[in-house]
């Protein structure tokens, strides 16, 4: 989780507005979204483990649905950081696409002012 909250520092920050600062913040929130693909990889592994786990033991006293429902409940904690560290990778992404655009509009304008 110590990943995950300085990614969601780093995205809450404003994007600097000087293109060399653009490119060192673009820089820096890619180096973290390995790592956060890396943890929600092994999250997501524990969580199919569980998954596959439960559907293998048969009982006699409950029910497929009760099952279901148990499983359910007791994957929820993990579903719910499996999807915020999906969240936190997919805001990574944007943040660099919307960069990389910023700095391309940085650089166009740079080349209309120097002709």
């Amino acid at each position: 989780m110590e990943e995950l909250e300085k990614v969601k520092k780093l995205l809450s920050e404003p994007i600097p507005e000087d293109p060399h600062q653009m490119q060192k913040n673009a820089t820096l929130v890619e180096a973290y979204r390995f790592r956060l693909a890396v943890i929600l990889a092994g999250k997501k592994k524990v969580l199919t483990d569980q998954e596959q786990f439960s559907m293998l033991q048969k009982s006699k006293v409950l029910t497929e649905l009760d099952r279901k429902m148990h499983l359910e409940f007791k994957t929820k904690d993990m579903r719910e950081e499996v999807e915020v560290y999906e969240q936190a990778i997919a805001g990574i992404d944007k943040r660099i696409n919307l960069i990389q655009s910023m700095l391309k509009f940085a650089t166009e304008e740079y080349r209309n002012v120097t002709r």
